[in-house]
């Protein structure tokens, strides 16, 4: 289709997993592939859709109020099930972080940490494991996102 408006970052259009209900579109189609270097669906970060132009997790870094730039990337499977620790970027004016991490099914509170980690020591394998960081600041909580991965 065509449109008045000049693409500032060039004209990409990449699907992944893409459905509707009522069946889905051609252009849904899987085609990550034909991006240069053909990235896998966790390699996709903000910086990439912008062509490296553009960062805006780092460059906005200081005005989000919640836990960003989570470590391991949301969606990530086939983790080392040897490796718990898990990281994010720290919320603008987050004093602490508290820190539920588990399963899907039942995420638990792990207590509130001063650094911006938290080792959940051995994992088990071929495990869904969700996490979340609740940004403590002096105006309150921030809730922060659900984040999954899992382990190979």
């Amino acid at each position: 289709p065509s449109s008045p408006h000049e693409w500032q970052w060039g004209d990409r259009h990449y699907f992944f997993n893409c459905h509707r209900d009522g069946g889905d579109y051609p252009w849904f189609a899987d085609n990550l592939g034909r991006a240069d270097g053909s990235p896998k669906p966790d390699e996709i970060t903000a910086m990439w859709t912008f062509d490296g132009n553009w960062d805006p997790e780092a460059s906005l870094r200081e005005v989000c109020p919640m836990a960003t730039q989570p470590v391991p990337y949301p969606g990530t499977a086939g983790m080392d099930p040897g490796h718990g620790v898990i990281s994010w970027t720290k919320g603008n004016g987050a004093t602490m972080h508290e820190v539920y991490f588990g399963t899907p099914d039942s995420l638990a509170f792990k207590g509130t940490f001063a650094e911006p980690s938290f080792d959940a020591g051995k994992l088990s394998a071929g495990t869904t494991y969700a996490w979340r960081v609740d940004e403590v600041t002096p105006l309150g909580v921030v809730v922060g996102e659900l984040w999954r991965f899992s382990t190979r």
